[in-house]
C-alpha cells in the first residue's frame, strides 16, 4: 500500500516547529489570510496554519478552535470541520495530549466519505496506531509523525502474545551452558 497521502484530509499538519519557525509560519499565514479576505476567497488553510503556529508558540488554541468550529458548522462545511478536527487531533497527538483521540475520531468520522482514493486506509491505519500511544493531560516533548508511529508500532509488538517456550532443561553438570 502506498503510504503517501494524496488528498488534503490525509496530510499530517503537526510537524513540530521551533519558536522561530512557528513565528515565521504565523506571519506567512496572517499575510495569506489577509489576501484571502481582500479577494473574498475561502481562508481555511491560512486559518489552520495560524492555529498550528499558535500551538507551537505554546499559546492556547481553544478560542481559535471554538471560533473555527462554530463557523464551519454554521456554513455546513463538513470538509472544513473534518480538517479542523484532524489538525487539532494531530497537534495534540504530537505532544502526547489525551484530547488527541476524540478530535482524531471526530475528524475521521466527518471525512470518511471525503477521502481521496487510498487515503482512507492510510489515515485509518495511522489512527489505529496513534490510539496505542500513552496520552496524558500534560504535554510531552514534541514528536513528528514518524516518531509517533514508530513508538506505537513498538507498543503494538510488545502487546502481542509471545509463543510459549517449552520448559527449560538445564543439566546441572553442564557448567558451560
Amino acid at each position: 500500500m502506498n503510504e503517501d497521502p494524496k488528498g488534503l484530509l490525509a496530510q499530517w499538519f503537526a510537524t513540530p516547529l521551533s519558536p522561530g519557525e512557528a513565528e515565521a509560519l504565523w506571519q506567512q499565514a496572517t499575510e495569506r489570510h489577509d489576501r484571502c479576505l481582500r479577494r473574498g476567497c475561502p481562508c481555511l488553510l491560512p486559518r489552520l496554519q495560524q492555529l498550528c503556529a499558535r500551538f507551537w508558540l505554546e499559546q492556547s488554541i481553544e478560542a481559535d478552535y471554538q471560533q473555527l468550529r462554530a463557523g464551519f458548522q454554521r456554513r455546513h462545511s463538513r470538509r472544513a470541520l473534518a480538517l479542523l478536527e484532524l489538525c487539532v487531533g494531530q497537534l495534540f497527538a504530537s505532544r502526547g495530549l489525551k484530547d488527541a483521540l476524540p478530535h482524531l475520531q471526530r475528524g475521521f468520522a466527518l471525512a470518511r466519505e471525503l477521502f481521496a482514493a487510498g487515503d482512507y486506509f492510510i489515515v485509518h491505519q495511522r489512527h489505529q496506531l496513534l490510539a496505542q500511544l500513552p496520552l496524558a493531560s500534560q504535554p510531552g516533548p514534541p514528536q513528528d509523525l514518524t516518531q509517533l508511529l514508530n513508538t506505537a508500532r513498538v507498543i503494538v509488538r510488545m502487546k502481542q502474545t509471545r509463543p510459549q517456550r517449552g520448559p527449560y532443561q538445564h543439566d546441572p553438570n553442564d557448567t558451560y551452558g
